[in-house]
């Protein structure tokens, strides 16, 4: 359960704009290799991530992120599965998606490698 706790921590660390905008912080995070298919179906690899992170505003929003489920894949690879959306200045919950990503180990740190990110209806 402690891994999961700190792929938890490390996914959630994403959604927060001053991580997401610091190169340092996504290269602690992000494996070189990473592949992103986006909420909109588009794909991304690290290069780009990063140039649109790093080009991103400060949101008008926040992420809420629940249900998070947690299988070992092998004991170097670990995907995590969660509901999210975003909450907007005015309270109002859009966006609501599924989400997954494939974190693995190297030299003792765990990066993440692929993410989805895919449209849902309204979550409960």
């Amino acid at each position: 359960m402690q891994i999961f706790n700190l792929i938890k921590e490390k996914e959630i660390s994403l959604h927060q704009h001053d991580v997401r905008s610091d190169i340092v912080q996504l290269k602690k995070l992000l494996h070189p290799e990473f592949i992103e298919i986006g909420y909109s179906g588009t794909v991304y690899d690290f290069d780009t991530i990063v140039e649109d992170l790093f080009k991103e505003t400060k949101p008008q929003h926040s992420v809420i992120a629940d249900d998070f489920e947690f299988r070992e894949l092998s004991p170097s690879v670990i995907l995590l599965m969660y509901k999210s959306a975003r909450k907007e200045m005015d309270g109002q919950i859009t966006r609501h998606a599924m989400r997954s990503s494939v974190w693995v180990q190297e030299a003792g740190e765990w990066f993440m490698r692929f993410h989805q990110g895919t449209p849902a209806e309204e979550l409960a």
